[in-house]
C-alpha cells in the first residue's frame, strides 16, 4: 500500500485512524494517532468501507443467532444477516434471512439469501455493506464447490446477488461455520471465480482457536485488523481512480 495512506478523516463521523495503529494497536487513541500520523482527508461516502470490519463481527453473530429461526425438514440450518451502508441520515438498515423447507415435498423452498433480499426491498435504503452467512457445511450442489463453510450456491443465490441493487462490488461477504471457529471473506466476484475454477485458496480463510468469538483478542488480530487494512486499501483504490 501507498504510503500515502497511513491514516484517514471523517469530519462528519469524527473518526481519525492511522493505519499502523489500527493494524497493531486498535486501542490507541484519537489524540495519539492525530499527533503522530499525517490524515489525508476522504470522502464521507467512503466511510462505510472503514466500517467493514466492526460491521463483519456484528453481522457474523447476528447471523448465528438467527440459527434456530431456520425451518428445515433435513435440519439443514443457513441464516444470513446484511448490515448496510449509512445513508443521509446515518442510519443503517440491518436485513436478516433464514432457510425455509419445512417439508420435503413443501414447494415453500427458500434460502437464506433469498429471505435477506427479500427483506432489503421492503426496508433497505442503501446497498449492503457487510454480508455474513452462519450455516452448516455442504457442497455446492451444482459445482460441488467446498471450501469448508458454505457459500452462496452457484445456480440461485450468486446470480441473485450479482442482480441485486443492494449488493455491489465492495459488498464484504463471510461466511462461518456454526460455531464460528472458521470463518471465509471474499466479494461476489471472486465467489464466482471461486466457484467456477473450484478453488478454496481465492478465499481468505481464518480459523479461530475460540468458538462463538469469545476470544476478542484473537478476533481483532485474525479479522479486524486484516479487514481494516483492506477497508483503507479500498478507500486508496477508489480515490486513485477517480484522479487517473
Amino acid at each position: 500500500m501507498s504510503d500515502q495512506v497511513s491514516s484517514i478523516e471523517s469530519p462528519r463521523f469524527g473518526i481519525v485512524m492511522g493505519f499502523d495503529e489500527l493494524a497493531i494497536n486498535p486501542g490507541r487513541t484519537v489524540a495519539e494517532v492525530q499527533t503522530e500520523a499525517p490524515t489525508p482527508w476522504v470522502m464521507d461516502e467512503d466511510i462505510f468501507l472503514l466500517n467493514q470490519s466492526t460491521d463483519a463481527m456484528d453481522a457474523l453473530l447476528r447471523a448465528g443467532g438467527g440459527l434456530p429461526l431456520t425451518q428445515s425438514w433435513r435440519k439443514f440450518r443457513a441464516s444470513a444477516c446484511g448490515i448496510t451502508e449509512p445513508d443521509e441520515e446515518l442510519v443503517v438498515s440491518y436485513v436478516h434471512g433464514v432457510n425455509q423447507k419445512p417439508n420435503e415435498d413443501d414447494p415453500t423452498d427458500i434460502h437464506a439469501e433469498e429471505d435477506m433480499l427479500d427483506q432489503c426491498e421492503q426496508i433497505a435504503r442503501r446497498p449492503i455493506n457487510v454480508l455474513a452467512l452462519v450455516a452448516d457445511v455442504q457442497p455446492d450442489e451444482t459445482t460441488g464447490f467446498d471450501p469448508g463453510t458454505l457459500v452462496p450456491c452457484y445456480r440461485r443465490c450468486l446470480p441473485k446477488l450479482e442482480s441485486s441493487p443492494f449488493v455491489t462490488e465492495t459488498t464484504l461477504v463471510l461466511g462461518g461455520n456454526p460455531d464460528l471457529t472458521r470463518v471465509h471473506y471474499y466479494d461476489i466476484p471472486t465467489l464466482r471465480r471461486a466457484h467456477e475454477t473450484n478453488s478454496a485458496e481465492l478465499l481468505t480463510e481464518i480459523n479461530f482457536e475460540y468458538p462463538y468469538a469469545t476470544d476478542l483478542n484473537e478476533w481483532c488480530e485474525k479479522l479486524l485488523a486484516p479487514l481494516s487494512q483492506r477497508g483503507l486499501r479500498l478507500v486508496h483504490d477508489r480515490h486513485r481512480s477517480s484522479n487517473e
